[in-house]
């Protein structure tokens, strides 16, 4: 099977998604999901194995609550089986000790190219322009009916070494379509083939090259996972060199350093782990060696959480308690809070890594094309 069918039968997948865990394999992104009501029934959602109290999404604050000590859920002991198996071949890599891990890494990302061109599903929706600059490509994507004048930098994660897959471009097409925002998409350079430097050099080309002809105030830089700590990073370092800067950021589930654990947060990381299916299994530490191996640890890229906020626009941040990234999350919104920033932060009790990008997640995206648009008080398209 190659790339080109691979996409497709990705993309028409998608449109049946139920509860998503995103895979990895032979150079293609696959979205597999798991349509059992009738386990859901017998055995409880995977939201319910956590007791923790529902955020209210307009509140800005940090969610207090202890896990409860519940067994895994059927449906999660069903899709981390279906995802060991599946990605048997890049487990295999996570499981590589020392400097041979980079040089594994390598070699999967040779034997299984992947791309974050966009699916041909896309290109009939969206006008599509590839463009280059120093360090790489990015896409101007924009909606073939709608156009506001508002604009989204939108930065993938993947785990600082996965391309993008369908699910970024569906949710970008979505947001381009509600909203008339013109979708910057950066290519950026990944691990091991480069660290943090280079990607962020590689961005600050996109965002000077809007800069020279884009109002800043029309402009949101947006980001999940890995993304969305680039976004962070990226706005700070556009602050520090005098660049006008952007009206909005949006953080959705944004992969953060940890730093020191509390024994509270060792002890509720053990449980989250149980039910992330998606990070799980993820070598978080070999990763981070790797991405930040070209830059000083004392620099604020390092651990963007931490960094200084003065003169950064409103933040929005999603995050789900059932992701390990939700740990660092929690902390970043108490800094929020506690430094008086601009904010509004968003948790949902039992949302996953990434669960703010389905369709599913309507209270989520509202409060997103919300702030691309710039009016807090957008008519809600759904409720939490």
């Amino acid at each position: 099977m190659n790339l080109a069918f691979n996409r497709r039968i990705s993309e028409r997948m998608h449109n049946f998604a139920y509860a998503p865990c995103v895979l990895y394999s032979h150079g293609i992104t696959l979205h597999f999901w798991i349509f059992s009501d009738i386990i859901i029934k017998k055995y409880g959602y995977p939201a319910d194995a956590i007791n923790v109290p529902g955020y209210k999404g307009a509140q800005s604050g940090v969610l207090k609550g202890q896990p409860c000590k519940v067994k895994e859920t059927a449906m999660n002991i069903l899709i981390k089986k279906f995802i060991r198996f599946y990605m048997r071949d890049l487990l295999t890599v996570f499981r590589t000790e020392g400097p041979a891990f980079a040089e594994a890494l390598a070699e999967y990302k040779v034997r299984h190219p992947m791309t974050s061109a966009p699916p041909t599903y896309i290109r009939r929706k969206m006008e599509v322009i590839r463009r280059k600059v120093k360090g790489g490509v990015y896409y101007v994507a924009k909606d073939k009916y709608n156009r506001s004048g508002k604009t989204v930098m939108f930065i993938h994660g993947g785990g600082f070494f996965l391309e993008a897959m369908p699910l970024h471009w569906r949710f970008c097409q979505r947001l381009a379509r509600d909203t008339g925002c013109t979708i910057i998409f950066p290519q950026y350079p990944m691990v091991p083939e480069c660290g943090a430097r280079a990607s962020h050099i590689m961005l600050m080309e996109v965002y000077k090259a809007f800069a020279k002809s884009g109002d800043p105030k029309d402009l949101t830089i947006m980001g999940d996972s890995a993304g969305g700590t680039l976004s962070l990073s990226l706005s700070m370092l556009a602050r520090d060199m005098g660049l006008p800067l952007a009206g909005e950021i949006v953080l959705i589930s944004p992969g953060f350093t940890f730093g020191e654990l509390t024994e509270k947060e060792r002890r509720r990381a053990a449980y989250i782990k149980k039910h992330d299916a998606i990070l799980g299994n993820f070598p978080v530490d070999k990763i981070s060696e790797l991405w930040y191996s070209d830059i000083d640890k004392n620099d604020k890229r390092a651990d963007v959480k931490n960094g200084d906020l003065s003169g950064l626009p409103h933040i929005t941040m999603i995050s789900g308690t059932h992701d390990i990234m939700n740990i660092p999350a929690r902390r970043f919104a108490a800094k929020l809070k506690k430094e008086g920033h601009s904010h509004e932060y968003i948790e949902k009790k039992g949302g996953a890594h990434d669960y703010a990008l389905l369709k599913k997640s309507k209270y989520e995206y509202a409060r997103i094309v919300s702030a691309v648009k710039g009016s807090k008080n957008y008519d809600l398209i759904g409720k939490q």
